[in-house]
């Protein structure tokens, strides 16, 4: 979503106000000095704090939401790092240590016992390395890992008659600020020994104390308006590092505060994966774009997930046989030219469309975003996504996303989907989507999927949960038929598999041994038939491994399944 609005910002301001346009955007309000801990700009996050709130705040660019994360409550860090989504590195007056963010353990790095005096420290990314200030015109530089501190290096800057009070990075170059003894503040450029002060079109003067660069037509500040209140800005304008003071400011709208808390260690070690409801935004007013009207669901289902690729906001509704499939609501039919363009510019064509009664207009989908991360390393990976509805079997989304990337899929919650997760060197991941009309559409589900890297030394079981089987029947489905085409390129390192079949516990259990052997031999049939060029063992176990409780229908189709093990070579 940020990406849109900054388009469309500066395609203001280059039409209408030329390079003299500053557009600045206040996004949270503090009655205490902010902190800026750390500016993640792959995931596009700044982590924050401030006196007033208990815990750290993270601005996310993308969907402009503030964030608390109440988890941090005991003590407002000198310095916070989030190494991955599972090791976090903290830092107090007097020690700095890494949390295990799912098992809670931590790793101190420095105790006071050390006698190891460490400075607020920020990471650059550019030497992969953490900086702090010391004393008026000290640099020191820090490089640690998850278990040790390794090296400390310290440079002194010539900084004159003025104070080194700030330190931030951006393509590889550094920039520093400098304040005089009357605390005016100003920003330089700093290479080789040599300082280069930039002129940003903004007053940087005392009531500015923090800055960071966030790309070449983006920075955000914190700012001192008046005695209890400060601000956290974005601005934009072209060319951002060394562009002249502006002349024009045009301030926007403060975006809302959203409260999370961390996730559940015991949920995710379980499950291989964690889901969490968030507050879903689709804007608010009358007015939006319509980009597709029919009476197909599936249809509606294929527009909105490519829709959703480039506006997270969008949803659909249905009224009587009807599906609308729109973009976030705005309160002016003017607000829609923005999206418009936006739009185009993305090959998808949309009108103004008024909704008449706002009021009951809420989502009918449910909309997933979903991240996927090494299970034992806690980093993020590469991932590819095939979701697909059950009836006729059609293929709603593919994609394949970066590790900066995180993935928006929506469905009705009327119907059954499944959905198929594979990465290279990772095991596959399959999830079903069973119709459930208590989900709630006004949320955002979040599931964060922990994937496991192959091992050739271990045997290692993964079981598909979209390849299950009709009561009595051994036949593979098309939409079985569909998983196992997605997961075949996924083993093709391996040796030798061992496919294990199970049923229900309706019938004897003579009869259900047989019938899970059947089950075993159907899906090893079609693998070898389909590509796989290695050995298969087959397995019947019947009744006796179910994964859900045999007492209901539902769970009954579950335990109707097959399980593959990879063979250790």
């Amino acid at each position: 979503m940020m990406k849109k609005v900054t388009i469309a910002l500066l395609l203001l301001s280059q039409l209408s106000f030329g390079q003299s346009l500053l557009i600045e955007k206040v996004v949270h309000t503090s009655e205490q000095e902010i902190s800026f801990k750390h500016l993640n700009r792959e995931d596009r996050s700044l982590y924050f704090t401030s006196q007033g709130f208990p815990g750290i705040l993270i601005y996310d660019f993308k969907n402009d939401k503030t964030i608390l994360d109440s988890s941090v409550t005991a003590k407002v860090p000198d310095g916070y790092h989030p190494i991955n989504q599972v090791y976090t590195l903290v830092q107090d007056e007097s020690s700095v240590m890494v949390i295990n963010n799912i098992s809670k353990d931590s790793t101190f790095l420095v105790l006071p016992i050390d006698s190891l005096s460490l400075p607020p420290l920020v990471y650059d990314e550019t030497e992969d390395a953490f900086i702090g200030i010391r004393g008026n015109s000290e640099l020191v530089k820090v490089s640690m890992n998850p278990y040790e501190v390794v090296k400390i290096e310290e440079q002194e800057l010539n900084t004159g008659y003025r104070k080194l009070t700030r330190y931030s990075d951006f393509n590889g170059d550094k920039y520093i600020t400098l304040t005089d003894v009357n605390g005016a503040q100003e920003l330089y450029l700093y290479s080789d020994g040599v300082s280069k002060k930039l002129k940003y079109p903004l007053n940087y003067g005392e009531e500015t104390y923090e800055l960071a660069i966030l790309n070449n037509d983006s920075l955000i500040v914190a700012r001192k308006i008046r005695t209890g209140e400060h601000q956290l800005a974005l601005m934009y304008a072209s060319g951002i590092p060394l562009h002249p003071d502006s002349l024009d400011v045009k301030t926007i709208q403060k975006s809302n505060l959203n409260q999370i808390d961390s996730v559940k260690a015991k949920e995710i070690i379980a499950k291989n994966e964690f889901s969490n409801e968030m507050n879903r935004d689709i804007g608010k007013g009358k007015w939006a774009l319509l980009v597709e009207r029919t009476t197909d669901a599936v249809k509606a289902m294929l527009v909105l997930n490519k829709l959703l690729e480039i506006d997270p906001n969008a949803f659909s509704y249905k009224e009587d046989s009807v599906y609308f499939v729109l973009g976030p609501k705005t309160e002016t039919k003017a607000e829609l030219k923005t999206d418009s363009l936006y739009y185009s510019a993305n090959g998808i064509f949309a009108n103004p469309f008024e909704l008449t009664n706002d009021s009951l207009v809420l989502p009918s989908d449910i909309v997933l975003r979903v991240n996927c991360i090494d299970k034992k390393k806690g980093n993020k990976v590469n991932f590819r996504a095939d979701f697909y509805e059950y009836e006729s079997n059609t293929l709603v989304k593919s994609t394949e996303l970066s590790s900066q990337e995180a993935l928006y899929f929506s469905y009705f919650p009327d119907y059954t989907l499944g959905m198929t997760i594979t990465s290279e060197g990772y095991l596959p991941y399959s999830m079903k989507f069973e119709p459930n009309m208590e989900l709630l559409s006004s949320k955002r589900i979040e599931k964060l999927i922990l994937l496991t890297a192959k091992d050739a030394k271990v045997e290692q079981t993964f079981e598909l949960k979209n390849v299950y089987f009709g009561f009595d029947k051994y036949i593979l489905t098309g939409v079985a038929q569909r998983e196992l085409d997605l997961v075949i390129s996924s083993l093709d390192l391996s040796k030798s598999l061992r496919v294990i079949g199970h049923t229900d516990n309706v019938g004897t259990d003579r009869y259900n041994l047989s019938l899970s052997k059947k089950r075993a031999k159907s899906v090893q049939s079609y693998l070898s038939k389909n590509g796989w060029k290695g050995k298969i063992k087959t397995e019947g176990l019947g009744e006796k491994q179910p994964v859900m409780s045999n007492a209901t229908e539902a769970g009954r189709s579950q335990n109707r399944r097959c399980e593959i093990k990879i063979l250790a070579d």
